[in-house]
């Protein structure tokens, strides 16, 4: 197992590097090989301990606590694994013998099928084992969590001057694969796409929409012929109205809807309530209310019986309206 010791304090690495040597541990020379950690509280900042998150994912990680403080600020962010600055040379034997029984993973899934075998910075494609350089690697093991990495992040954590050159090394990486395994968004950075698996399941749901897209078509299709008198409003605002609706309201008064109202519907409906923004919660929530709305056709005002349906998923509302004799 190799190890790396982070502290100022020099007492201390020397006291580890003692007892590190009882157990014929090597210190590690590029922070990718590093199996064990050995992180005193002090030299944290917001950055690495950032770093540090990632890092537990395929690395032990033991912190030294120097006060209450110390402890606090390593409970906060799941660092579960610490020792005491005075700690005496059996403690950390102990730890460190935990640690050699109890290995991490060392391989991770990929996108595509493919395996990263860490210890031996290899990728294995099909039958075909591509090796990646250590730089290379650490990228890889730095967005092996599931969510976004700034760019920014990544240039401190390869100690590299700029993010030119992350974006080199993950260029390097797809060239290699003959495979993109990146995922990038403006503004959150990088991370490693789904593995196969969560790629199916996207590829499933994305289906799933389209069945759902062509559904609401069809059934905007039955709504348009039907004589009944729909209003449809997807995330609260009209989306359309059915065409015997249009027709009883009259060409001119649509015509006004969209073009002055801004398709503000409530302006056309005559209500107890006065309120435009009161009026709207009320008829949003599902259930019937009785309103009026003015007919160009009669030339009167025409009472209707108006009941709403919600559906969550879509957030969109029905208005279905019945005219009342």
């Amino acid at each position: 197992m190799r190890y790396k010791t982070v502290s100022l304090n020099k007492d201390l690495i020397k006291k580890a590097e003692l007892t590190f040597n009882l157990l014929n541990m090597k210190e590690a020379i590029h922070i990718q090989e590093v199996d064990f950690w050995l992180i005193d509280v002090k030299t944290l900042n917001k950055e690495n301990i950032n770093s540090y998150k990632t890092k537990v994912n395929y690395s032990h990680l033991l912190f030294i606590v120097n006060d209450n403080e110390d402890i606090k600020l390593c409970l906060e962010n799941d660092f579960v694994h610490y020792i005491k600055s005075n700690f005496c040379k059996e403690e950390l034997l102990y730890w460190s013998k935990y640690f050699l029984d109890n290995p991490k993973i060392d391989k991770i899934q990929l996108a595509h099928n493919l395996e990263l075998e860490i210890s031996n910075s290899q990728i294995t494609k099909e039958k075909e084992k591509i090796s990646l350089t250590s730089q290379e690697l650490l990228l890889i093991l730095e967005l092996s969590k599931e969510k976004f990495t700034q760019t920014n992040h990544l240039v401190r954590a390869l100690k590299v001057n700029s993010q030119t050159t992350i974006r080199t090394v993950i260029n390097r990486i797809r060239k290699k694969l003959n495979l993109d395994i990146f995922e990038q968004k403006k503004g959150f950075g990088y991370k490693l796409i789904n593995s196969e698996e969560k790629q199916l399941q996207k590829e499933f749901n994305e289906k799933q929409k389209e069945e759902l897209e062509e559904q609401n078509r069809f059934l905007q299709s039955i709504i348009d012929s039907s004589s009944i008198f729909i209003a449809t409003f997807i995330h609260k605002q009209l989306y359309c109205l059915n065409k015997s609706f249009r027709s009883f309201l009259g060409e001119n008064t649509v015509k006004e809807l969209w073009e002055e109202e801004k398709g503000d519907f409530f302006k056309l409906i005559s209500h107890k309530i006065k309120n435009q923004e009161e009026l709207k919660k009320e008829l949003f929530k599902k259930g019937s209310n009785k309103v009026e709305i003015y007919s160009h056709l009669k030339e009167e005002d025409i009472n209707f019986e108006v009941e709403t349906l919600y559906f969550e998923n879509l957030d969109k509302h029905l208005l279905v309206f019945k005219l009342l004799k």
